[in-house]
């Protein structure tokens, strides 16, 4: 159904009428294959708990939230450091009835139900991409932050000038010259 290595497909037939509650946790497989894919040195921990209701005639609503334990690398040090992710999920599913037209994004309406396909909806893949929106794009080790801050910097009268001498040598050849 989809290329994640995290995969619940769950059908829509399946959620009664007044929903139903759902609890995920990845293998230790799965965690492997997904930090891979995530570029990620370790998934330690990927839970989710899921509450889906019936939407419209034959869609799915589906709330939640996940957790995850994950190894990162610290875009300053380049060191490996432990970080939690708990990413709300709210998303509905519809059947995909009406066929998609070509276009860009910026044709498409964002705020409408992700397509089920035959009549299911892949759990774990939107666990997997919340995750991957979860994650700091800029990763810092705790502590950084403070210890940067608390480095002298340089400051700009003593920043690295390849002329600097010059000025000295042309006064020097004109006192010469006069």
């Amino acid at each position: 159904m989809t290329d994640t290595p995290f995969s619940r497909v769950h059908a829509v037939s399946d959620v009664p009428g007044a929903g139903s509650t759902v609890k995920l946790k990845a293998t230790p497989d799965e965690r492997a294959a997904l930090a891979a894919l995530l570029k990620l040195p370790e998934i330690k921990r990927l839970e989710a708990t899921l509450v889906l209701k019936p939407w419209g005639r034959e869609g799915l609503s589906v709330t939640g939230e996940l957790f995850a334990d994950v190894v990162q690398i610290c875009g300053v040090t380049l060191e490996p450091f432990d970080a939690e992710v708990n990413e709300e999920i709210e998303t509905r599913y519809a059947a995909d009835e009406a066929p998609r037209e070509e276009g860009g994004e910026h044709e498409a309406d964002l705020n409408a139900p992700d397509p089920l396909v035959n009549g299911s909806a892949d759990l774990g893949a939107l666990v997997a991409e919340h995750l991957a929106l979860g994650l700091d794009p800029y990763p810092r080790k705790p502590g950084i932050e403070e210890a940067a801050a608390s480095e002298p910097r340089e400051s700009a009268t003593s920043t690295h000038r390849p002329f600097a001498g010059l000025d000295q040598l042309v006064a020097q050849a004109r006192k010469k010259k006069n």
